[in-house]
């Protein structure tokens, strides 16, 4: 990556994986790092020789760093892509939006690493919207009435209702009102 990658608030990457030509968004403080960040060479990473880093060596070197750091062994830089499509599902940003930035060709690449945050929001949503009130269904219950209640005003309408229920015994009662 050199500094011709760099136009004003992005940096262009070239996804290793697809070969994509990716417009990445700089974060702020990646900004202010690399506006302080000496311009010595073409690249902006180098070997202790001033020569740019082969795709094996910047690995290495990435992982001796993240080493160094103390971080735990579950810090690859192959989890900085999952981790960056995690995050953007969990701001809510589209499956396209997610590829857009990870330059995953297909949504089920993307699928594959957010379907954990995508399910804990539905399953959110999804209990959310129980307790909600369904005015538009024919089956709904606006008042927010119990069973019981919900059945006894509608007796009236359906002149079987109490009929039925006083008929029936006990032991032949399965739901109760």
């Amino acid at each position: 990556m050199s500094w011709r990658d760099v136009e004003g608030s992005t940096i262009k990457v070239i996804q290793g994986k697809t070969k994509a030509e990716l417009w990445i968004p700089l974060h702020p403080d990646l900004s202010a790092a690399l506006a302080a960040w000496p311009r010595t060479h073409m690249v902006m990473l180098t070997t202790h020789y001033g020569e740019p880093h082969s795709v094996k060596g910047l690995g290495n070197w990435m992982a001796v760093t993240i080493a160094q750091a103390g971080l735990p062994d579950r810090c690859v830089t192959h989890g900085l892509r999952k981790v960056a499509a995690r995050r953007l599902a969990e701001a809510g940003c589209t499956a396209h939006q997610i590829m857009s930035i990870t330059g995953h060709q297909s949504m089920k690449e993307v699928e594959r690493y957010t379907k954990a945050v995508e399910q804990k929001r539905l399953a959110v949503a999804a209990n959310e919207q129980r307790y909600e009130p369904r005015t538009n269904c024919p089956n709904s219950n606006p008042k927010g009435w119990n069973k019981r209640e919900f059945f006894q005003s509608f007796q009236g309408y359906f002149g079987w209702v109490a009929p039925r229920r006083a008929a029936m015994s006990a032991s032949t009662r399965l739901v109760s009102y």
